[in-house]
Parts: C-alpha cells; structure tokens; sequence
C-alpha cells in the first residue's frame, strides 16, 4: 500500500544550460504544494478492420510537462521562483552581513533553467529543464504567498532528499506588512504617496511556450513571448483621487515592499529582511468601490504596467530585489 504522507519539500538546483540535467538536490525549498501534469498526448488514429469495435491504433505524439508549484513566500523560495519566472540568475551586491539581489528581466530569449528534485516520500521525481511562465504573488492579512506556473524538458526518477540539507530554519519566515508606494512620474521620489495594503496581487507573465521539433518526443526549446504585469490591491477609500487617476491617463511608479517582521528572528543582524518590487509604468485600468452597510469600506484597484523604455528608466517591467542575509 502506498503511503498516504508526502514530503512537500524540493530540491533544486541550476542547470548549466537547458536540459543539463543536475542532482536536483543542492538547495531545499519549504513549498505548499506542487502539481505537475505528464501528458504524452496520446491518440487513438486507426478503426479496426472487420467489424467496428473500435479503434486499436494509438500514438504518443509529443511530451508535455506542466503545472504549478505554490508556497509561502520566504526569501529562499522567491529568490528561486524570482529566477525561473524572470528568467535570469540573481545578482547580488554586498551589504554588511547581508546582500541585496536584483532580479533583471530577460529579454535576450536564453533563460535559466532549473533542475527540481520531488521527494514524494515513497515515489522520488526529477524534473529537469524547468523554466517559469509566470509567477503570482498574492499577499492577504499581511500573509505572501506565490504560485509559480513551470514547463519542464524532461521527467525521470528522482532520489530521496538527503536529512541533512538545511532548509530555512527562521520561523515564522514569510514576508508580510505589505505596503505600496505610488509616485506619479518616471522616476520614484520621496514625495511618493504610501497605501497599506489590505490585499494585493501581482502577477508577472512572460509568455513562454515550449517547442517541439521533428522526430522529438521532448521540447527542445522554450521561448519567450510578450511578457506582461498585472495586478490589484484593496485599500480603505481615500477619497476620489484614485477613482480620477483611473479614468485619466496618468502613469504612476508603484514600489510595493514587504518586511520580516522583527519577531522572526532575524539572522546575523540583519534588519529589515526586505522584499522589493518596483513597477516602473503603471496605469490604473479598474476601480470598484463597494458600499456596504456597517461594513468597513474599501475599494479594489486594478492595474496594468508597460514596458520601461526610457534612457535612464529601468529597461523593464518589473524589478524584483531581496535584501536578506542567508544563503541560496
């Protein structure tokens, strides 16, 4: 009988190209969930002969890899999805005891790739040349959580995750007290206006799409396509200036930011552990402001960002950076 309990942790580790498959175990991530979908895309093509019972040809055509992987927001596992999503490795600038890491937009079509090693405790998988399509951060009562959308080249069997790989053993160690900052303009500035969030979602998509070539059961290469940022956020009603903002054409610089709290225990000093994401064009598409009786009122803002093409803008839509102090 198969066991019921599965680890939910993975190992994972970058691939020196696509499809370069590693042991999948060199860093240990603390994830929710992880579903991914095998689909060789079978179909049946011939009728028999004689009488019509039905058909008894089938192919394989091709080999999809797909699904998702969902978790809290710590720093170690944003640092990775960071990286699958946008699509290119980490750079890291010294900060005392600690680093900041800039996470950059590809734009050449050549992204990082990943190897994932899934320990199911009784039945081990890898997955190797991953790459993120998209990843969705969503933070609710001060809570971050992610969903990570992946495609892989290829799945074989994996091992068991070693004991001794240390995960991330600051608890509780996700990100919350979200805020956002909105300045109106190009550039962010001190002047900017600060909303605490009640909920907020953001959702970064690159449009990557895998390819299949003549006589190739597996992707032999995946590309990117227009990338596009969405997302909303909820904030108690401050007057009629956002409602007039959306209806304008106005674009706005959104820095939205999220923070350890000091209760966590914090490693090596440093303070704040600090999530960063700065959104350099956005326009407002959608306001609702619900009225309801001895209700708290809020209203919800949509928003839509554009491309950073300006000479001394950020070349980018979006700019993730962690300033932490622990280890990738």
């Amino acid at each position: 009988m198969a066991n019921l309990l599965a680890y939910k942790d993975l190992g994972i580790e970058t691939e020196s190209s696509f499809g370069a498959s590693t042991a999948g175990t060199a860093t240990r991530l603390h994830v929710a969930s992880v579903g991914i979908e095998l689909n060789p895309n079978k179909e049946l093509v011939e009728d028999t002969s004689g009488t019509p019972k039905g058909r008894d040809r089938i192919v394989a055509r091709r080999n999809d890899i797909e699904g998702d992987i969902t978790g809290f927001g710590t720093p170690r596992s944003l640092h990775h999805m960071f990286e699958l999503a946008l699509g290119e490795a980490g750079s890291s600038v010294a900060l005392g005891t600690a680093a900041i890491i800039t996470y950059n937009q590809n734009t050449s079509g050549s992204m990082i790739s990943k190897t994932i090693n899934v320990d199911r405790n009784n039945s081990q998988e890898k997955f190797s040349g991953v790459r993120g399509k998209s990843l969705e951060l969503t933070a609710s009562d001060d809570l971050l959580e992610f969903t990570t959308s992946v495609l892989a080249q290829a799945r074989a069997n994996g091992v068991a995750l070693p004991d001794n790989v240390v995960g991330e053993t600051v608890l509780p160690f996700t990100f919350s007290d979200i805020t956002a900052t909105i300045h109106q303009g190009a550039t962010y500035g001190a002047e900017g206006v600060e909303l605490k969030l009640n909920e907020w979602n953001l959702t970064y998509d690159n449009g990557l799409e895998g390819t299949h070539q003549s006589g190739s059961k597996a992707i032999s290469r995946s590309d990117l396509s227009i990338p596009t940022v969405e997302g909303s956020m909820t904030i108690f009603h401050e007057g009629a200036s956002w409602v007039d903002a959306t209806y304008g054409c106005s674009e706005f610089y959104v820095r939205f930011e999220a923070t350890l709290p000091s209760c966590a225990g914090l490693i090596d000093g440093v303070t704040p552990y600090l999530l960063r994401i700065d959104t350099p064009r956005v326009q407002l598409t959608t306001n609702t402001r619900n009225y309801e009786q001895a209700a708290l009122q809020v209203e919800e803002i949509k928003f839509m960002g554009m491309f950073d093409n300006s000479a001394a803008g950020t070349s980018a839509l979006i700019v993730p950076s962690l300033t932490v102090g622990t280890e990738f």
